[in-house]
Parts: structure tokens; C-alpha cells; sequence
């Protein structure tokens, strides 16, 4: 009975282990996110001068995978002199109107197309992490690229939004569309 429960101890640990190491690894993953985000901005000029007024307003659109931490880092830190404002999009997508820019969830749930076509010539860059997406009209897109996060680059749509990347960024990027 004793060596019964010492296998179920060692299972459950081994299982805790294993989802510690997944959560961790995701975590670090939108942390790496965040912070190219973060120096992806100054390569980005928006048209207006809003900005220069406000400071920058982030949507997340759909379930947020930044941690709490990394979310306090982005509205701690400054871009030109200007804060960030992080903004949590769940069901009301009126509110995209007001930001900058927007990070959209690559999940399943989260209906891209639709929130593209809400977006569709306004100044808001937008930013995602799933397959193909920058074909679909992502601005910016996250891709894994040998276990290394990378961005691939929309410059039609970001040319119909009147939004300006630095050549400089376009020769960062892992691909042009």
C-alpha cells in the first residue's frame, strides 16, 4: 500500500513538473513577444499626431496570454517620452477604434478576418502570432523559425493603413508580403 502511494506521489509530480515546464515555457514565449513588440514601435510611424499627444494605446483582442508581469512592463516603459496603455478586448471590438495598435490571439475563438475587416484602413497596427497570418493581412505576425521567434511583415496592409515601417524593419523581418 505504501509503495502504491509513493508511485501515485511520484506520478503527480512528474505530471505538476511537466504543466510547470509547459506554463514557463509559454510565459517566456509572450514575454519575448512583448518585448519585440516593445522595440518593433519605433520602427513604426503612424499617421497621425495623436500619439504624439496621448501616448500609445495596446488592444489585446481575445483571451490575453501575457502574463500580469509582462502586461505591467509594457504600461511601466516609455516609447519616444510616451506611456502605453494596455486595453483588453474581449467582446466589444468598437473599442479597436481606440487604440494604436493591437495584439490579436491566434486561438481558434478569435475571429481575425472579421476583426481585420472592422480595422480595414484605419491606423492601427496590428500584431498576431499564428500561421499565416501576415498573408492574411497582419501587419506584424510572430513565427517560430528554428525554436526562434521571428516576425514576418504585411506591407500591403500596412501601406492601406497609411502606417509607415522603417526600412530598417522590413530588413529584420523573416519574410515581406
Amino acid at each position: 500500500m505504501i509503495r502504491l502511494i509513493y508511485i501515485y506521489a511520484m506520478i503527480i509530480t512528474v505530471l505538476c513538473s511537466i504543466l510547470y515546464t509547459q506554463n514557463s515555457y509559454a510565459n517566456r514565449e509572450y514575454e519575448i513577444k512583448a518585448a519585440f513588440i516593445l522595440k518593433l514601435i519605433p520602427f513604426v510611424e503612424w499617421p497621425t499626431s495623436n500619439i504624439e499627444k496621448k501616448g500609445l494605446i495596446l488592444g489585446i483582442v481575445g483571451n490575453n496570454p501575457f502574463s500580469q508581469e509582462t502586461l505591467f512592463d509594457l504600461e511601466r516603459d516609455k516609447i519616444h517620452g510616451k506611456k502605453i496603455q494596455v486595453l483588453e478586448i474581449l467582446d466589444d471590438l468598437s473599442l479597436i477604434q481606440k487604440c494604436d495598435l493591437v495584439f490579436i490571439n491566434s486561438e481558434p475563438s478569435t475571429n481575425t478576418e472579421q476583426i481585420l475587416s472592422f480595422l480595414k484602413d484605419l491606423p492601427v497596427l496590428t500584431i498576431s502570432d499564428g500561421d499565416g497570418l501576415a498573408q492574411k493581412g497582419i501587419m506584424i505576425n510572430f513565427i517560430l523559425v528554428d525554436n526562434k521567434i521571428r516576425f514576418e511583415i504585411n506591407k500591403q496592409s500596412l501601406d492601406k493603413s497609411a502606417i509607415k515601417a522603417s526600412y530598417k524593419l522590413l530588413m529584420l523581418a523573416n519574410k515581406v508580403y
